[in-house]
């Protein structure tokens, strides 16, 4: 397994021992990954003789994995292993070895890397602080369902881990996420061999209604691709607001925005991509974008949604400024078509 790992700062040997520790069944990383794979005690001694373990000096990242190809007959996950980040290698390697356990399941780029994340979560046994700070002080969130390997940055990473949470916490915990990797709603692969996203949740809304039948059945079926990017994008705000729980609109380990009170223009939003601003003017408003205002008067809030082409305006006349109230609006791109 670690033929071809070095490190210029540990000893080999200390690195290579460590490294074994914690890819035993007792080890940490054995443990975050029996979440979402329970066979992985069939699966880890396979993986272990098909990869290679290798360090790097210098990277964007702290670990990556390469897939087989022309350049290397067999997978590798490149791990940082100086001292510096010794105490985080069990992390970076359960992350890694998502991607090696998920690499022929068609999963697309953004799920594949939520999941990698949550796990990575579960091995450090804490959230990615420092990256999902990167949000909070956003108003054009990045594209949720990234299609490209890697990521486009830290933002879509720290999006895609909150969504992981998300769907971990409200749809059946490791269960639920299981169902994206090994349930079935008679989908079939893209031309990039991947699943749609409507597959994937078509899955998730199969296995929530199986454990959940006291849930209205009419309710589970609008958490479809659309009905989650409102409930998400929903819960990012309303966390800005209180650290209670929101049901459906909350969401664990996200302290919420910190956005200064300025007005925006609305940009070309790509399809699963949001704008999120304290205060709001719009030239030409697609009537195809979706819009909502959130009001906080007290401890209650109230969502209104667009009903009307000119959303902002309309709402100024039936909903007036409230003093003292905190407000938000959110501009969604719920669509697959990218809209000016």
């Amino acid at each position: 397994m670690t033929e071809a790992l070095k490190t210029s700062q540990l000893d080999v040997l200390q690195v290579e021992k460590e490294l074994k520790t914690l890819l035993t069944t007792n080890g940490r990383v054995f443990r975050a990954l029996k979440n979402l794979f329970p066979d992985i005690e069939s699966r880890v001694s396979k993986l272990s003789a098909d990869i290679i373990l290798d360090e790097y000096k210098s990277h964007i990242f702290r670990s990556f994995y390469l897939r087989p190809s022309q350049y290397n007959e067999r997978a590798i996950i490149s791990l940082d292993t100086s001292a510096r980040t010794r105490s985080y290698w069990g992390p970076l390697l359960a992350h890694e070895y998502v991607h090696a356990l998920l690499a022929e399941s068609g999963l697309p780029a953004w799920a594949e890397e939520m999941l990698a994340q949550l796990i990575e979560a579960e091995a450090a046994g804490t959230d990615p602080v420092s990256r999902l700070e990167t949000l909070r002080t956003s108003n054009a969130l990045p594209a949720l369902f990234e299609q490209k390997r890697p990521l486009q940055d830290t933002q879509t990473y720290a999006l895609t881990y909150l969504f992981g949470r998300y769907l971990k916490d409200n749809f059946g915990d490791w269960l639920g996420l299981q169902s994206l990797v090994f349930g079935s709603c008679g989908g079939s692969l893209n031309s990039k061999q991947e699943w749609s996203e409507q597959e994937l949740f078509c899955r998730l809304q199969t296995e929530y209604k199986k454990n959940n039948p006291q849930f209205d059945a009419v309710f589970v079926d609008k958490m479809d691709r659309e009905g989650l990017l409102r409930h998400f994008y929903s819960s990012l705000i309303l966390n800005t607001y209180t650290s209670s729980s929101q049901g459906l609109y909350y969401l664990a380990g996200w302290p919420g925005f910190n956005l200064s009170a300025q007005k925006v223009q609305i940009p070309k939003l790509n399809p699963s991509q949001a704008l999120v601003v304290s205060n709001i003017e719009t030239i030409g408003f697609n009537p195809k974008l979706e819009a909502y205002r959130y009001i906080q008067v007290g401890g209650r809030f109230r969502i209104i949604e667009k009903s009307h082409p000119d959303f902002l305006k309309k709402l100024e006349e039936l909903y007036p400024k409230i003093q003292n109230a905190r407000e938000s609006y959110l501009i969604l791109n719920a669509t697959s078509t990218t809209i000016p």
